[in-house]
């Protein structure tokens, strides 16, 4: 699996918001698509015409779904000019998905009548799902109530997000032996309600017995001190920082 980051950043921070794309046997799916993600997974040459499944960690904060209209206004100028196949999309999210894109509908009169069909599935918290080339693993996350953290595995490999979220044994049970731990680390060292700092995060992947972890989700504060060097005194795996349109491959 591939994974490549989007946007790692906060809102008042100079990176693009959240954003992942996932590359698994045989398809790519996307996780989160905030600011600017859609522009940058056109920078890494990934093909968006072929990305046709869509998990939103939460879909209460825009910087985690804000390019969903993006994304979905160009593959309707795709399908419109006869450039891509108009075959059926999929969003995922938690509880509240469905609302949120009938809002979106009602903002959008043009998505009424898209030119491919548009599935939209709200998973379970503590939930286990088969798609044809991998599963997905769920469990709720301490943030919004939507707030899902996501266990992919395919291949023998597996790569946790905990989306936005406070510390929670969920997150622990989620990310348990993952080769590659994705997590939200908004502050350096100092605490804050609904997300985590740098140690918290390493506590996490250590009681975890992850193999790997990536640090995203930074304010401007985070990015002012050594956030790796502070999850490293907790965490004795592989540490990487999260930097848009960086990739990594398990």
């Amino acid at each position: 699996m591939k994974l490549t980051v989007l946007g790692s950043g906060s809102t008042n921070s100079s990176r693009a918001t959240i954003g992942f794309v996932l590359e698994l046997p045989n398809q790519s799916i996307a996780i989160d698509l905030g600011f600017s993600c859609f522009k940058n997974m056109q920078k890494t040459g990934i093909d968006y015409s072929k990305i046709n499944n869509i998990f939103f960690t939460h879909v209460e904060h825009p910087d985690h779904i804000n390019d969903l209209t993006a994304f979905l206004f160009a593959r309707k100028g795709l399908a419109d000019s006869g450039l891509s196949e108009k075959i059926q999309i999929n969003l995922f999210a938690g509880q509240g998905l469905k609302k949120f894109v009938q809002n979106l509908f009602v903002l959008y009169p043009l998505f009424e009548n898209l030119p491919f069909k548009l599935n939209v599935t709200e998973l379970e918290a503590h939930s286990k799902n088969k798609f044809p080339n991998f599963s997905l693993t769920t469990k709720k996350m301490k943030h919004r109530p939507s707030s899902l953290g996501f266990r992919f595995e395919a291949g023998g490999k597996s790569i946790v997000f905990s989306g936005d979220t406070e510390q929670n044994e969920n997150l622990v049970e989620l990310a348990k032996n993952a080769d590659l731990l994705v997590a939200e680390c908004n502050f350096g060292e100092e605490v804050g309600g609904d997300h985590m700092n740098a140690e918290q995060v390493a506590v996490i992947a250590a009681r975890a017995n992850a193999k790997a972890l990536l640090l995203h989700h930074f304010s401007p504060e985070a990015e002012k001190v050594d956030t790796k060097a502070i999850a490293a005194k907790k965490f004795n795996g592989v540490i990487y920082v999260a930097e848009d349109l960086m990739q990594v491959t398990v």
